[in-house]
């Protein structure tokens, strides 16, 4: 009997609350809610579920997932999946532009829903729903920043690599980050996490950038996720580009000078990789292997040793035409000539290089190619470029070499009086 008062009580909130909404009081619509918080907190799953098969229609959604916050803070840990479920439920309903009261309330939930999932180790169960809050609640195509950060969390901690990257590039996302309710800690969780996601499906170009974006939020102190952001812009960054970038000139200078004494094993394998010996490169990756494997980086680590490999071999294209496995491999710090065959499969057909492997001879013959590699640089570009422009002025040279040599068999040029006119006009110093 106490429930089904409680039922017909909450019933009556939301016929009054519907008056206030109907003349745009949802501030006022708050207040009753709070002052009701008693009756509220003594709703349970069950009864709301009965609410909300009585009285949903579209008008009171937003409604009920302002009620749904103020009934399940209470709830007991069984009745999660529940819970989720309304929430699922009422967020597929929901249009945008949301009012910003329910926008607050709406965050709040979430966050909820996000800590409760992580202490029952059931975070794969909100990836859906906070999804759909993502594109459900969009302005455009303005996503606010913490739902999609806690949408990126819940698949960075369930592995949902795939499903996050989908989603990423499916929508042109911009954050809404105008509204005065926006946390800057949203922000940045939410670059942090997409930079994780592009680096679970290896889009390193990507996942570089996003790591630019951390440093862009305004701090004044230094954070762990800047730390660890910055620990994966160190290896990204020599994967990517070759060489450690300096952050960018918005990022600010204080933060950047302290993050550097967070990392020294960082900026030691940064700098044995400028240097391009492979040995001292791996001998780093020892001496530091365990702070690597803590910070869960080991990966990543192992992938920049892989990136100076290619670095190499790119190398010997800008400068050799032909060259053998043994050579390749010894010039390129790898292992034999079967390693050195291997990684130039590999980047062949990743179409980092363009090169022709004689296996009867052991020889390989570089070849020019148009375009960028895989990761979005112009070396292989400006290679192509320099050979073309060699193979020009050979051909040049070779043409003004056969016009000289035409020349001296002359019968007229071998009887012609050699006159200091003639010597000027026939002079023949470029061979």
């Amino acid at each position: 009997m106490q429930q089904a008062n409680i039922r017909e009580n909450i019933i009556a909130l939301i016929q009054s609350s519907k008056l206030l909404i109907s003349t745009g009081q949802w501030k006022q619509v708050r207040k009753v809610l709070i002052e009701n918080t008693p009756m509220l907190q003594s709703c349970t799953p069950q009864v709301f579920g009965e609410i909300l098969e009585q009285t949903l229609i579209d008008e009171e959604k937003e409604l009920l997932l302002a009620l749904l916050r103020g009934v399940s803070m209470h709830w007991r840990d069984e009745d999660f999946k529940l819970l989720l479920k309304y929430f699922y439920y009422l967020v597929q309903k929901l249009r945008a532009p949301v009012n910003p009261v329910v926008l607050e309330e709406l965050q709040i939930l979430s966050l909820y829903l996000s800590q409760k999932s992580i202490e029952q180790q059931n975070v794969l169960a909100t990836v859906l729903p906070f999804r759909s809050l993502c594109v459900q609640t969009a302005d455009s195509e303005e996503i606010h920043p913490r739902f999609l950060a806690l949408f990126l969390k819940s698949c960075v901690l369930s592995k949902s690599y795939s499903v996050a990257g989908r989603f990423l590039e499916d929508r042109k996302w911009i954050l809404k980050l105008e509204e005065i309710a926006v946390d800057p800690c949203d922000a940045l969780l939410t670059y942090y996490y997409a930079s994780i996601i592009y680096l679970g499906v290896k889009d390193y170009l990507k996942a570089l950038q996003c790591l630019k974006l951390v440093f862009s939020v305004p701090s004044n102190v230094v954070t762990d996720v800047a730390v660890d952001a910055y620990k994966k812009y160190v290896l990204v960054s020599l994967i990517v580009k070759g060489n450690l970038e300096p952050l960018a000139k918005f990022s600010g200078l204080f933060i950047q000078r302290q993050l550097k004494n967070y990392c020294p094993e960082y900026l030691a394998l940064a700098k044995e990789f400028a240097q391009g010996d492979a040995t001292q490169l791996r001998q780093v990756m020892e001496n530091h292997k365990q702070v690597f494997i803590n910070d869960l980086h080991w990966g990543l680590v192992k992938e920049t040793f892989k990136a100076l490999l290619r670095n190499n071999i790119k190398n010997l294209t800008c400068t050799f035409l032909t060259l053998s496995l043994e050579d390749i491999a010894s010039k390129a710090n790898l292992t034999d000539s079967r390693e050195a065959e291997r990684m130039l499969r590999c980047m062949v057909s990743q179409q980092e290089i363009s090169a022709v492997i004689d296996q009867r001879a052991q020889m390989v013959r570089f070849e020019s190619m148009n375009g960028s590699d895989a990761f979005g640089e112009s070396s292989m570009k400006t290679s192509s470029t320099v050979f073309a422009e060699t193979n020009r002025c050979l051909d040049l040279y070779n043409q003004l070499f056969q016009f000289y040599q035409n020349l001296l068999v002359d019968p007229q040029f071998m009887f012609h009086e050699h006159s200091p006119e003639g010597e000027e006009m026939l002079d023949h110093s470029f061979c």
